[in-house]
């Protein structure tokens, strides 16, 4: 355990490295790098609250970046953030490092006398006898512990404190431990694409035997998809995939039985019809959310069958396409399924992703750990160049995660830093 702190937060000596960001846009063009940042203040300003929290301070080695952290650079709006329209916020959400120091309530000598004069005078109610046992309660890390985190999204809209640093102080309930087996940047490439794949296969509801297609099968999203799905059906069921033809063996290592290269047809639904219609599937777990795919699925997905999908497809990044595709898919899910009423002749399943509790960090962490969910990663970038890595997200050319490496010592490295461009697509 780290030594307690005094109970004036200070600012840790040192300087940190960042991107942030004050106007919405392109990240290419409001995104800046501040390469003499103070460290965060910790112990954190949180502590002062009646129901204070662990929090951790860590050296980030490796960031995952995410579609979403782009949404959150090009549109969320300035006054939408609690810390005020001029305030800099740092985007992101998924990190690996190193606990540098913790805060922890029980250490608070004062809160403890303030408990136990309490139970004196007013006698051992229920509410006190709740905050003396959050005060005995041991602290989950201590100083020197490898970590990986998924900072849930509102928490980093509220706070302007994200993944993409060198340094972040966040409550300890985002992070669990990174085993030894799982290096830290693949272990950055889980979160919240990993999260959101597991809610589209939780939708589908699919059983030991199930057929299901997975559309957009090579992408952060669908890399993840096409593994937890395959786990689901079992050996006797049958997972397929979509993707460009140059990601077909990148699928295929993830457990898929059959790709197909959609850039090889003039239309993917009636290629799909003509492959499956004979055997049609039981679910599609769509990760980037083909409208036209949906609209004529009834030819390939069987009567009763689900179409679960992270969105619609948006035509760009820009705030009317997106609001644009969100319209459509909200839609989707509310329309009658009912070919003869509107519908495909299918449901549609509109998919959020419900942030993970720490049982299920574990989890899926543990599934890394012992082989049986594998990050792949499209390529690694330099922290200095992490604008790269956004053009290839913005591209929808990515073959798995796109991450930025922080530590030049860190583990878990990649000979391909700046990795060869891919052509655009669909995220497979």
């Amino acid at each position: 355990m780290s030594a307690p702190h005094s109970d004036v937060p200070t600012a840790t000596k040192g300087l940190m490295k960042a991107w942030a960001f004050v106007k919405t846009g392109l990240p290419s063009a409001v995104l800046k790098l501040h390469e003499g940042r103070p460290l965060p203040i910790f112990p954190p300003e949180q502590r002062k609250k009646q129901h204070a929290e662990e929090w951790i301070l860590v050296r980030v080695s490796h960031t995952g970046l995410n579609p979403a952290g782009v949404y959150q650079i090009r549109l969320i709006p300035a006054w939408l953030r609690s810390r005020g329209s001029k305030s800099e916020a740092i985007p992101e959400v998924d990190l690996a490092g190193t606990v540098l120091e913790v805060w922890h309530p029980g250490e608070k000598k004062e809160k403890k006398e303030a408990a136990e004069a309490k139970n004196e005078n007013e006698g051992k109610g229920e509410q006190t006898a709740k905050g003396k046992e959050n005060d005995t309660e041991e602290p989950r890390f201590q100083a020197g512990d490898k970590i990986w985190a998924s900072i849930d999204l509102p928490h980093v809209l509220k706070s302007g404190v994200g993944a993409l640093a060198d340094h972040v102080a966040i409550p300890a309930r985002f992070a669990v431990r990174r085993p030894d087996r799982v290096d830290p940047l693949h272990a950055a490439g889980l979160g919240m694409a990993t999260f959101t794949a597991k809610s589209a296969v939780d939708a589908a509801c699919l059983l030991p035997g199930n057929r299901v297609l997975v559309v957009a099968a090579a992408g952060g999203i669908g890399s993840a998809a096409v593994q937890l799905a395959r786990e689901a059906v079992g050996p006797e069921g049958f997972v397929a995939g979509v993707c460009k033809g140059e990601k077909i063996d990148a699928v295929l290592s993830l457990g898929a039985d059959d790709v197909v290269d959609y850039t090889a047809f003039e239309s993917l639904p009636d290629e799909l019809a003509r492959r499956f219609s004979d055997n049609p599937f039981d679910a599609v777990i769509d990760c980037i959310g083909l409208q036209h795919v949906y609209h004529r699925c009834a030819k390939f997905v069987r009567k009763g069958g689900k179409y679960a999908a992270v969105n619609m497809l948006a035509k760009d990044w820009t705030l009317a396409s997106t609001l644009w595709a969100a319209s459509k898919a909200v839609v989707s899910s509310i329309r009658p399924a009912s070919a003869w009423l509107g519908g495909s002749g299918r449901k549609f399943i509109l998919v959020g992703m419900k942030y993970p509790s720490k049982q299920e960090r574990e989890e899926i962490i543990g599934k890394v750990a012992d082989g049986r969910l594998e990050v792949l990663v499209d390529s690694v970038w330099e922290y200095r160049d992490a604008l790269g890595g956004y053009d290839v997200l913005m591209e929808r050319r990515a073959t798995g995660k796109v991450i930025v490496k922080w530590d030049e010592n860190a583990g878990g490295g990649q000979d391909e830093m700046h990795a060869e461009s891919r052509n655009g697509g669909i995220e497979g």
